[in-house]
């Protein structure tokens, strides 16, 4: 996806860009360039809760969450995903297939190391209006 919209004229890139609430065409790219390392990650079965993303895009700064959030934990990448798909499948239940997910997974409170506020998730993200259905 990354090499297509890559070889796209500058104002075609910015229009679906624009379509996809991202700033311009080069923010839309950093998107698909970190969602692509995402895909990797989670393609070759490598942890994706505690690392850090190395081909970050830029923050985004739209409300008090999107503030919150830091562009280099998985969980950004995943809002990006929410955000992606309220426009592309907007009767989609991904959102709360992704709840049900971080529901299941191991909340040691013995041990630190195992957190996700590592992934990036904030406590209350099902107040965003992002999250709801």
């Amino acid at each position: 996806m990354t090499w297509l919209y890559g070889g796209l004229k500058h104002d075609d890139k910015n229009k679906i860009a624009r379509k996809y609430g991202a700033v311009n065409g080069d923010i839309f790219a950093q998107w698909l360039n970190s969602l692509n390392e995402i895909r990797n990650i989670a393609a070759h079965h490598d942890r994706l809760w505690n690392i850090k993303i190395s081909r970050s895009s830029a923050p985004i700064t739209q409300d008090q969450y999107w503030k919150q959030i830091d562009s280099k934990q998985p969980f950004f990448y995943f809002c990006i995903m929410q955000k992606m798909m309220k426009i592309l499948c907007p009767n989609s239940n991904w959102s709360v297939r992704f709840d049900d997910l971080m529901r299941e997974f191991p909340d040691s409170k013995e041990n630190s190391r195992v957190s996700l506020t590592k992934f990036g998730l904030l406590e209350n993200y099902k107040e965003w209006d992002l999250w709801q259905k």
